[in-house]
């Protein structure tokens, strides 16, 4: 900036006392004013910038230890697998109401299944020789 400021002076002196001269002179002054303030503008964008990144990198931090605290409160529960669904329950409900997808021609429930932990006791039959 100080060339063209440089420049703008030499030749408004070359023309000291003509209207052009005077327009020279005040583009200089105007240059180097707005020069200024450009400046101050940049150091003022330098430090908003400086504060932006503390902030983020504080924000960073926080948002960190946030995530950690929440893994440690949910470490110790458990998520639910679920590594397949038992359908007996239904077939066994639907057969009893005789959906007939359920049912075999003759009218019993062909897919009945049976849900019991022990085998079913053995029948004694009467004995009367």
């Amino acid at each position: 900036m100080d060339t063209i400021i440089e420049r703008l002076q030499e030749a408004g002196a070359q023309h000291k006392g003509t209207d052009l001269g005077g327009l020279l002179q005040w583009a200089a002054l105007h240059v180097a004013g707005q020069d200024e303030a450009m400046a101050e503008l940049r150091k003022d964008l330098e430090t908003e910038e400086r504060e932006r990144l503390r902030l983020e990198s504080a924000l960073n931090v926080a948002k960190e230890a946030a995530e950690s605290a929440l893994a440690a409160i949910t470490a110790g529960m458990f998520e639910p697998v679920e590594l397949s669904r038992d359908y007996t329950g239904h077939i066994n409900i639907m057969a009893g109401h005789g959906d007939p997808d359920y049912l075999n021609k003759s009218g019993n429930s062909i897919r009945h299944i049976d849900l019991r932990e022990k085998p079913p006791r053995k029948k004694k039959t009467a004995n009367y020789d």
